[in-house]
């Protein structure tokens, strides 16, 4: 709806139904049979932790948007959006009875979740040469689904009352001259829990505490990037170079030595470099890169020894310091 030349109102709704019917086991073929090898004098059983469940899961909402925006001027727009999000439920892979008794029957199936996400903020052009945008968000999540484990030290999935994600986002882009171009962003994130819970239910000793940060979130984001194009007969020289920087953040909750399966590392802060130098003439593109120039070692995924044991200890890292040559044709 134009409420007028310069003021406008979106409004949005989906409606869905969402049905998950399936079953669920955890096979163990070798443990299994031994296990009954040993104790009957038989080997046909492949679930030592239980056999195969039938799983059902049903979702029906309704998500709403709203987004309202007005143009200040020519060269400026400001802006508000509501709008809600929604997560689907599904099973685990758990047994419903453990070896070591324990019914595990409430937490086969997890349940959705929902978020309401609040954005206000402002962009536009300046001078004819630089854009920008800064935005203010915040996210209350409901029902939130987060990895728990369960008595028997096996992880889930399940759901808890609830997280909140708000933060600010920073952009700037623009021209410095005819010949070179930059753009800087920056982002803060503060996203926590709202409610206490326990990592295992039933053990008050593994309660994670409200305002504790989800995990893998980190704080602060910087990205920014130079170009430059210099001539050269009938082609062009173009060099670039970026910079990426991530706050430390954890991989799980919180340290709790107690529990089987802890898997809490701190993973330190990084900063990737990369840069390139590119011969650009008609449409063809012959590009030297180096990518990780500072040979960073930043980990975004782990699995502690005391997860399971040393022997699956490990780190999902990113690329370390790499060089290549590329070769690009586009067809007109």
């Amino acid at each position: 709806w134009n409420i007028s030349d310069a003021w406008q109102v979106t409004v949005g709704a989906r409606v869905f139904s969402q049905e998950l019917e399936g079953t669920s086991g955890i096979p163990l073929p070798f443990a299994s049979r031994t296990v009954e090898w040993y104790y009957y004098g038989t080997a046909t059983n492949d679930f030592l932790l239980g056999g195969i469940n039938p799983t059902t899961n049903e979702d029906d909402d309704v998500v709403f948007k709203l987004n309202t925006s007005y143009e200040i001027n020519d060269d400026t727009l400001a802006f508000f959006t509501y709008s809600q999000g929604f997560r689907s439920g599904g099973a685990n892979q758990l047994p419903e009875i453990d070896p070591f008794g324990n019914d595990n029957s409430a937490i086969l199936r997890f349940q959705s979740d929902d978020a309401d996400n609040f954005e206000v903020g402002i962009k536009g052009n300046w001078n004819s040469r630089f854009n920008y945008a800064a935005t203010l968000f915040y996210v209350d999540w409901q029902n939130f689904q987060t990895t728990l484990s369960s008595l028997f030290g096996i992880a889930y999935v399940d759901n808890i009352a609830g997280a909140e994600s708000k933060g600010l986002e920073l952009e700037l882009n623009g021209n410095l001259s005819d010949r070179s171009s930059f753009g800087l962003s920056y982002t803060y994130i503060d996203a926590k829990t709202t409610e206490a819970f326990e990592q295992v239910a039933g053990e008050p000793g593994t309660t994670v505490p409200d305002g504790t940060n989800l995990p893998g979130s980190s704080y602060q984001h910087i990205f920014a990037n130079v170009q430059y194009e210099h001539p050269l007969a009938d082609s062009s020289l173009i060099f670039y170079t970026d910079l990426a920087y991530r706050d430390e953040t954890t991989s799980a909750f919180r340290n709790q030595p107690l529990m089987a399966s802890e898997n809490f590392a701190r993973l330190d802060s990084f900063t990737v470099w990369n840069a390139s130098v590119s011969w650009a003439k008609d449409n063809y593109t012959l590009t030297l890169f180096g990518e990780n120039l500072g040979n960073e070692r930043a980990t975004s995924v782990v699995s502690t020894a005391d997860f399971f044991g040393d022997q699956d200890a490990g780190f999902g890292v990113i690329r370390p310091l790499t060089f290549g040559l590329r070769f690009q044709w586009s067809y007109e």
